[in-house]
C-alpha cells in the first residue's frame, strides 16, 4: 500500500505519531474501524486508502525511528490493533522493507516487539475491514511466509547480546516450528551456538528441532552438547533448561552406546561436584538413561574400577568416542550412597535394585525449599538408618503399613530449665545459661565472664 507524500498527508502521518505515542490504543482502534480505507481516485481509476496507509507510515516511522525502547506501547498496539490478518500483514510488509544494517539498537528491540507481540502464524486470525473491496487475499500460508521473510531479515542484523538472549528462546519455543521453510535458520541458529556459553544452550534447541524435523544434518552435534556438559553448568542461571534439554537429547534409541556411556559418565563426575539441589535431579537423569538404554547396564554391574585414580575414563576428552567411558564403571554412584543427607543417598540405592519400567520426571527444587524440608525433620532423624539404603527404602514404599508408635510427651526449654538450679522467672528472655570456656571467644574481646547468670 502506497501513499503519495503531499502535505496534507505529511500533516496525517504527524498526527498519527502523536496519537500512537501518547494516545491510547482503544482509541485508536475505534478510529481505524470507523475509516474508510479504500477510496476511489478517478483520475488514475484504481485504489487509493490515504488515511490508513497515513496511519501505518506513521507506525513505521515510530517503530523504525524512535529514540527509546516502546515495549508498552508496542504491547498494546499489538493487543487492540494488529490482531487482524489485514493489518498485520500490511504492517509486515512495510517494516519489512525498512530493515536494513544501519538501524538503531532501539529500532532492533521495537522490532523484536512487534514480531514477539503480534498474534502466532498458527493462531486463526481475521480482517478488520469487510467490505465490497478485497483489501488482501489473505491465508495463513501468505501470512507465514511474510512472518518468515520479516524474521529471517531480523536475524541477519547484528544484534545487542541482551536482545539475543531474549529472542532466540522465544524464537525456538514458538515461531520456528510454524515456519514453511524453518531450515532457512540453521545459519543463525549455529551463529549463535559458536558464540560459546549461554548462547549455545539457548540455541541447542533450535538445532535439535532441525535434525529432528527438517533432516538437518550435524554430525557433530552430540559431542558439542557433550563439551557443554561441565559441572559449572550447575551454578549458572540456565541450568535447569540445560538438563531438560539434555534429557530429551538423549532420548533417542539410535545414539551410539559410546556417546550415551560418555554423558552417563560425565553426569556421575559432574553429581560428585553439583550442588544439593541439582544431585536430585542429576540422579534422576542418570537412571532414566540407564532405564532407556540396556548397553549402560554393564557400568552398573562392573567391579572395576572403584576409585578415580583407576578410572580409564578421561574426562577432559572433547571426543566421547575416545573417552573409554564404555570401559568404565559408574563408582561415583556407590560413593554418592554415602551422601550426608539421606534423601540424596537413598535415591542412588537404584544399583542394588531392579531395573525400573518408567522413567521419572525431572523435579527440581530450590535451595530455599530444601533447607525449609531439612529444617521440618527432627535431626537426626533418619541418619543413622540410612546406612542401609534397601531397608530405608523398603520401609518408606511400606510406611502406611506401619504401625503407629506411641508419641513421646515434648518437653519445651522452659519447662526443661524449669527443673535446673536456673529456673526462668516471669517475663525473663530464654538464654543460654551456661558459661562457654574461654577459648569459645578468644578471638573476640568479648569478656565471656559476662556470660555468667
Amino acid at each position: 500500500m502506497k501513499l503519495v507524500l503531499n502535505r496534507s498527508n505529511k500533516n496525517k502521518i504527524i498526527e498519527w505519531q502523536e496519537r500512537i505515542q501518547n494516545e491510547d490504543s482503544e482509541e485508536i482502534y475505534e478510529t481505524l474501524k470507523e475509516l474508510n480505507p479504500f477510496t476511489k481516485d478517478n483520475v488514475k481509476a484504481d485504489e487509493d486508502s490515504s488515511d490508513l496507509a497515513s496511519f501505518l507510515e506513521a507506525f513505521y516511522n515510530f517503530i523504525v525511528t524512535s529514540s527509546e525502547n516502546e515495549r508498552n506501547v508496542i504491547k498494546k498496539l499489538c493487543n487492540h490493533v494488529f490482531k487482524f490478518s489485514d493489518l498485520i500483514l500490511l504492517a509486515i510488509q512495510g517494516l519489512n522493507s525498512r530493515i536494513s544494517k544501519s538501524l538503531s539498537e532501539s529500532a532492533k528491540w521495537n522490532l523484536y516487539w512487534f514480531m514477539r507481540f503480534i498474534p502466532l502464524p498458527t493462531k486463526k486470525l481475521y480482517p478488520l475491514y469487510r467490505d465490497d473491496y478485497e483489501v488482501l487475499p489473505i491465508g495463513s500460508n501468505i501470512l507465514n511466509e511474510h512472518v518468515q521473510s520479516m524474521w529471517l531479515s531480523f536475524t541477519k542484523l547484528e544484534l545487542p547480546s541482551k536482545l539475543c538472549r531474549l529472542m532466540v528462546p522465544f524464537f525456538v519455543e514458538h515461531i520456528i516450528d510454524a515456519l514453511p521453510n524453518s531450515e532457512l535458520f540453521g545459519d543463525f541458529l549455529f551463529s549463535v551456538f559458536n558464540k560459546g556459553q549461554i548462547y549455545s544452550v539457548l540455541s541447542l534447541a533450535g538445532i535439535f528441532k532441525l535434525i529432528v524435523h527438517r533432516n538437518f544434518e550435524y554430525p557433530e552435534f552430540y559431542s558439542q552438547v557433550y563439551h557443554l556438559t561441565h559441572s559449572s553448568v550447575c551454578y549458572s542461571s540456565y541450568s535447569q533448561k540445560f538438563f531438560e534439554l539434555l534429557d530429551l537429547f538423549l532420548s533417542s534409541t539410535h545414539i551410539p552406546s559410546y556417546i550415551l556411556a560418555a554423558f552417563v559418565k560425565k553426569l556421575s563426575r559432574i553429581l560428585l561436584q553439583a550442588p544439593l539441589s541439582h544431585q536430585f535431579v542429576l540422579l534422576t537423569l542418570i537412571r532414566n538413561l540407564i532405564t532407556r538404554h540396556n548397553v549402560l547396564l554393564p557400568l552398573i554391574h562392573r567391579d572395576e574400577p572403584v576409585t578415580f585414580t583407576s578410572d580409564p575414563y578421561n574426562e577432559e576428552e572433547k571426543n566421547p568416542k575416545n573417552s573409554k567411558a564404555l570401559e568404565s564403571s559408574l563408582w561415583e554412584l556407590t560413593l554418592v550412597r554415602k551422601h550426608w543427607y539421606d534423601r540424596v543417598s537413598k535415591k542412588a540405592d537404584f544399583l542394588d535394585r531392579q531395573a525400573q519400567e518408567q522413567e521419572n520426571l525431572l523435579i527440581w527444587k530450590s535451595v530455599d525449599e530444601l533447607f525449609e524440608e531439612i529444617m521440618a525433620r527432627k535431626f537426626g532423624a533418619g541418619t543413622a538408618e540410612s546406612t542401609n539404603g534397601n531397608d530405608q527404602e523398603s520401609n518408606e514404599e511400606n510406611e502406611e503399613d506401619e504401625i503407629p508408635k506411641k508419641k513421646k510427651k515434648k518437653v519445651t526449654f522452659v519447662e526443661l530449665r524449669s527443673e535446673t538450679k536456673h529456673p526462668i522467672k516471669d517475663n525473663e528472655l530464654p538464654m543460654n545459661y551456661i558459661k562457654p570456656a574461654s577459648s569459645f571467644l578468644r578471638h573476640t574481646s568479648i569478656d565471656y565472664k559476662l556470660w555468667q547468670p
